[in-house]
């Protein structure tokens, strides 16, 4: 785990002893930080900012904004509580009064609009699509209450979402725990950008993507291994938790 201070110290050791120390300032290099943490996010998405939030219709209201930064009064996040700000969406469910999550089906919002089961503006009842538009989700058919026991839906977005800005000495998070050599190499690069050394700049810059090239595939990985064959799934509910048969194995007869 390398936490913010330990990352400026990390990059501090790169740079020629009081290197422009009037403008390297703790906040600088907190801001530094921050920068590379958010090209990194820009770049690829890994598993690490995966994040489920949930939010509650308001009824025939047919637009909830996307999950904002920081949490907010619309979304809370499934796990930490923290929700991130919005980048790709995963895949969207929708629960009923009785606790179903109904997986809802992603469209363009112009050729859903079009189509001849939503031609109907005002068709009011319990959402099956979804479209990302404009910073909202739009819920087709119009969210109805009256049709879920006078109850809001609840609409759960697994999502992609930025990393929150770190903000003290003590912060950290997936991206400096696991690949703390990457915010390290970006920062020394921005620090000597600052002095106009821009051929330092470049050495540690291309560093810092090499190191980050790494990270990617190492995170594909994970995200895209192949799944163990002689593993089946239970017959049941798809949206129930997994449960799986045991496994069998059978000895080929030895022959001479």
């Amino acid at each position: 785990m390398s936490t913010v201070a330990e990352l400026r110290t990390a990059a501090q050791a790169n740079w020629p002893s009081g290197y422009h120390s009037s403008v390297l300032t703790t906040p600088k290099i907190l801001a530094f930080l921050n920068s590379v943490q958010r090209f990194v996010c820009n770049r690829f998405n890994f598993s690490f900012m995966e994040a489920v939030a949930y939010a509650s219709t308001t009824d025939e209201t047919r637009t909830i904004i996307v999950p904002p930064a920081g949490g907010g009064e619309v979304w809370t996040e499934v796990d930490t509580g923290t929700v991130l700000r919005f980048k790709d969406e995963i895949a969207a469910e929708i629960k009923d009064t009785n606790s179903q999550r109904i997986p809802l089906t992603r469209g363009y919002k112009a050729k859903l609009e079009n189509m001849l089961i939503f031609g109907d503006k005002t068709a009011k009842g319990v959402p099956s699509h979804y479209a990302l538009h404009k910073s909202k989700i739009w819920l087709y058919d119009l969210p109805y209450h009256a049709a879920n026991d006078d109850n809001a839906f609840i609409v759960y977005m697994t999502y992609y979402g930025y990393l929150a800005d770190m903000a003290d000495d003590d912060s950290h998070n997936e991206l400096t725990d696991v690949y703390s050599e990457i915010l390290e190499y970006g920062v020394t690069a921005m620090g000597l950008r600052i002095g106009l050394d821009w051929e330092g700049y470049a050495v540690w810059w291309n560093m810092m993507l090499s190191e980050l090239a790494v990270a990617i595939d190492a995170d594909q990985g994970k995200q895209h291994a192949m799944i163990e064959e002689g593993i089946q799934p239970v017959e049941g509910n798809s949206m129930a938790a997994p449960e799986f048969t045991e496994r069998v194995f059978v000895q080929s007869p030895i022959t001479s």
